[in-house]
């Protein structure tokens, strides 16, 4: 008995041993550092798996990706040659640099970062500035296109196929397929476009032709202060 006793004991000095005390206290302690903190701001959030797995296709996009949350998949890649498309003619009808554009996202990503309930430490600062400049100018000359004919190309894609454009306009009001307001008011007034156009302004129209004007009444939105909106699903929400 004594023997397996001491055998017992030994194990448990041997356990003790193979574990090195001060390389897993360097690891934690780098974990710590490294720990995304959850910002204030967060306001774009996947939607609960209970809510999800009941109806799977009503809160995921199926034609394009807005933000992190759904971008790269294969299903959606297609719309990324025509967001290069769109910000090819967003560049031009703005004259601004894509130089400046990416600068101006870039000095952002840590609050565009924060926006999110995910922290998307997958996604390169480099990829991340990318895709906000794509899907944000895409999402400018889509609603400039809709706001007005003047914008659209007779070999247009996007608007030449109806269809196509209802389905944009739905994927758009998704809660996972959000981007943040304020970035998109910032580059379109970087751009300074023709005749003055505002972010809010272009929203209410293009948010009005998906939904009516009673869910944007023009009264309400005149009492928004832009810097207030969060994103779409947000403003439709503060005009009800």
């Amino acid at each position: 008995m004594e023997k397996v006793g001491t055998s017992t004991e030994q194990m448990k000095r041997n356990d003790h041993l193979s574990l090195d005390i001060d390389k897993l206290t360097a690891s934690v302690q780098e974990e710590l550092k490294t720990l995304h903190a959850f910002s204030n701001k967060c306001s774009i959030y996947r939607v609960p798996k209970r809510l999800r797995n009941s109806k799977e296709y009503a809160y995921t996009p199926q034609l394009v990706s807005i933000g992190p949350i759904h971008h790269g998949k294969e299903e959606l890649k297609e719309m990324e040659e025509h967001k290069k498309t769109y910000l090819q003619e967003f560049l031009k009808l703005s004259e601004v640099g894509v130089k400046e554009c990416i600068a101006a996202i870039a000095e952002r990503e840590t609050r565009l970062r924060n926006c999110y309930a995910d922290n998307f430490e997958n996604i390169s600062t480099e990829d991340f500035v990318k895709m906000m400049l794509l899907d944000s100018s895409f999402i400018i000359m889509v609603f400039l296109k809709q706001f007005s004919p003047i914008f659209q190309r007779n070999n247009d894609r996007i608007f030449s196929k109806p269809l196509m454009i209802e389905d944009i306009k739905i994927d758009t009001c998704l809660l996972e397929n959000q981007i943040p307001f304020f970035i998109l008011d910032d580059l379109l007034k970087l751009s300074q476009t023709p005749d003055g156009y505002s972010m809010i302004e272009l929203t209410r129209h293009f948010l009005s032709g998906a939904f009516g004007d009673s869910w944007v009444p023009q009264d309400i939105l005149e009492q928004i202060n832009s810097s207030e909106v969060e994103h779409f699903v947000d403003l439709l929400r503060k005009c009800q």
